[in-house]
């Protein structure tokens, strides 16, 4: 919350081993919590492997992002 207050949510993302639908969901619980994403900021993998989750990270890593 505090990241968006100061910075904006544009850079704040979600990463889930759920379906990709179910982001919508994931969207609506932390809109009403406070903190707005934008739907695209909202990944699901469906795969819970740490290789999934592990190559995600570094495609953020490549456009730039360093704070996971």
């Amino acid at each position: 919350m505090k990241r968006q207050e100061k910075f904006g949510s544009k850079d704040i993302f979600v990463l889930t081993a759920r379906p990709q639908i179910a982001a919508q969901g994931i969207k609506k619980f932390l809109d009403g919590i406070g903190l707005s994403l934008p739907l695209a900021n909202i990944t699901g993998l469906e795969d819970g492997s740490p290789q999934a989750k592990a190559t995600w990270v570094i495609s953020k890593t490549a456009e730039g992002y360093n704070d996971f």
